[in-house]
Order: C-alpha cells, then sequence, then structure tokens
C-alpha cells in the first residue's frame, strides 16, 4: 500500500474532507488532492504533522514508499551535483582559454582554484551515476 491510499483511508477513518484535513495540516486542499492521488509526496514537516494528527507512526505511514523516497533523493543529489559542475566547467572554460592573455604565470593559481573543485564534482557525479539502481516507478 502506498501512502496516497493511507492518506485516504486515514481520511475517511475520521469521516473528514479533504478541505478539513488541509486546515489541520496548514496546507492548501489542492495539496491534499495530489498527495491523495499521488502527483506529489509531502515534505517531512507534513509528515510528522499527519503522522501526529491521525496518531500513527512515520513507518506506518511511508511503509513501501522508502524506495521512492531513495531515488527522489538520489536525483536531487545528482541535478545538484550536475549544476555546480556546469557553472565551474563555465568558469574552467573561460579561464584556460584567457591564460595567454596574462604576461605572468597566473593560471598556475587559477587551475587549482577551479580546475580541482570541478575534478570532484565530476567525481560526485560518476560516483552516484555508478551506484544508481534501477528502479521501476509509475509513471504518470
Amino acid at each position: 500500500m502506498d501512502f496516497h491510499r493511507r492518506l485516504v483511508e486515514l481520511r475517511n477513518q475520521k469521516y473528514i474532507s479533504q478541505e478539513q484535513l488541509a486546515e489541520k495540516l496548514y496546507v492548501s486542499r489542492q495539496t491534499i488532492s495530489n498527495w491523495e492521488r499521488g502527483k506529489t509526496y509531502p515534505d517531512i514537516n507534513s509528515l510528522l504533522i499527519i503522522s501526529v494528527y491521525f496518531d500513527v507512526s512515520l513507518d506506518y505511514l511511508i511503509k513501501g514508499d522508502v524506495v521512492i523516497m531513495k531515488h527522489q533523493v538520489s536525483q536531487s543529489q545528482l541535478r545538484n551535483w550536475l549544476i555546480l559542475s556546469g557553472i565551474l566547467f563555465f568558469a574552467m572554460s573561460v579561464i584556460f582559454p584567457t591564460r595567454y592573455l596574462s604576461d605572468s604565470n597566473i593560471f598556475s593559481i587559477y587551475f587549482p582554484i577551479v580546475g580541482m573543485p570541478l575534478l570532484c564534482c565530476l567525481f560526485q557525479v560518476f560516483y552516484i551515476l555508478g551506484n544508481k539502481k534501477t528502479i521501476l516507478l509509475p509513471t504518470f
């Protein structure tokens, strides 16, 4: 059973509408609707409020959804490292060609400052991609 089904079940057990639940959880009715349809997933603060309101454990709420949450976290980390790599690559592409314009050997200072973090970012990206397992997720 997935989180969205559990949420619908818990809400129906208390005989409350999406509107009433939204007021209790300090979110909009559309947010509750999206959670119940499986379109979006609540953040950890919302999960805590839901578990307190319905007097259930977090394990009960998200059991079975751990794989999906790990995938989302992995995707988020990958995106962040790719953005940082892109910024550093752009900086490197500007600094590297301009080394010929400088009279002194200042390029030897720029390379470690920009090049090494770029290599670290690329290592992280390839590490995340290498450890990524194939997860079959439902598409909407």
